[in-house]
């Protein structure tokens, strides 16, 4: 919390806080002149819900700003003044310190790379990073990268069964791993399959020993039929759906299987809010039944801690650090892992 000085003075808040009727609050205490000593910190991160009404106390030292109002119109709602003592003992309804809550939060750029130079795709992954925004305390990001339309694909099974899919090797092997930006926590690949062929799935992600400069990567493609078909809600297409349900997988995939910060969850009865991540291919298991809720469920179980790692890790760029060894191009190994934790589109 900032508390506005009056000119020349180091008018400052000694203590502060909030709170209401059904929560027990958050406290903040000044530490002396040192650093930036306009501001205080509270002891836990905290979210004031729209039009619900709080109660604040607010101990000032020196010489703020002070609002001569009992009611105050303000950014984000209106502040009243039920009483003010100052240093001599004199009671006032129109005084109100000067303040300003201030709060960043995490910040998360993703790398959505386009094999073709003029198709817009804008409006899914626009969509799906508003929807994940709404649902995490964290601002995610859209970098778009255009490439030419991939030429190599991975191919699987024979006859009626033959399927393709565009992975990392793919991309490496055709010399486009360099051209990708490296702050960022991942690659999410959107393509187009070629005529006559089929998709093995409907997306799908890696870990990054089979990822692009030791990032998880997402694939999908987007010329498939159900692409542009309404998904989980008439107003929100197939490709949206993959895009936020294929996003959780390299989130909780990061967390979970690389850096191990926590564990992943396969049910309601093992997950536990602020230590596990759930499956998002396990819908039933937490007993959910429609997909979108449950996908803005499964977003709501990333906290504010696991958004600061997932910062951490992409501002770092510490994927550099995992020491990745890759099996051979196109190996045994690497077709086992393309086929573990992939989402089938129906």
């Amino acid at each position: 919390m900032y508390t506005y000085p009056c000119a020349g003075t180091g008018g400052h808040t000694e203590y502060a806080r909030i709170w209401n009727s059904s929560w027990g609050g958050v406290e903040a205490h000044w530490k002396g002149y040192v650093g930036n000593w306009h501001n205080i910190s509270f002891n836990k991160t905290f979210t004031l819900v729209a039009n619900e009404t709080y109660n604040y106390t607010i101990c000032t030292g020196s010489y703020p700003q002070i609002i001569h109002k009992h009611i105050a119109n303000v950014t984000g709602g209106t502040i009243t003044c039920t009483e003010f003592t100052d240093a001599n003992g004199r009671r006032y309804e129109d005084w109100i310190p000067a303040i300003r809550l201030e709060h960043t939060m995490p910040e998360i750029d993703i790398a959505f790379v386009i094999f073709n130079e003029t198709d817009d795709l804008s409006k899914y992954t626009e969509q799906a990073l508003t929807f994940v925004n709404q649902h995490i305390p964290a601002t995610f990001e859209a970098i778009t990268v255009r490439l030419p339309e991939a030429t190599e694909f991975t191919y699987w099974g024979t006859g009626e069964d033959r399927c393709c899919f565009l992975a990392g090797w793919n991309v490496r092997s055709m010399g486009h791993e360099e051209q990708l930006p490296l702050a960022c926590l991942g690659y999410f690949l959107l393509w187009k399959f070629k005529e006559g062929d089929k998709p093995c799935w409907g997306g799908g992600t890696w870990g990054p020993i089979h990822g692009l400069n030791n990032k998880r990567i997402s694939s999908a493609p987007y010329n498939a039929w159900w692409w542009s078909e309404p998904g989980w809600r008439p107003d929100m297409p197939g490709g949206t759906c993959i895009i936020l349900h294929e996003l959780h997988h390299m989130i909780g995939g990061t967390l979970v299987d690389d850096y191990k910060y926590y564990k992943g969850a396969d049910s309601m009865s093992e997950h536990r809010y602020g230590e596990t991540i759930p499956n998002i291919d396990r819908m039933s298991d937490f007993g959910f039944t429609d997909d979108y809720n449950f996908t803005a469920w499964c977003y709501e179980q990333l906290t504010e801690e696991m958004c600061k790692k997932l910062e951490m890790i992409y501002k770092n760029q510490k994927h550099s650090t995992l020491g990745i060894k890759r099996p051979p191009h196109n190996s045994k190994a690497q077709q086992k892992e393309a086929q573990v934790g992939l989402y089938n589109q129906k």
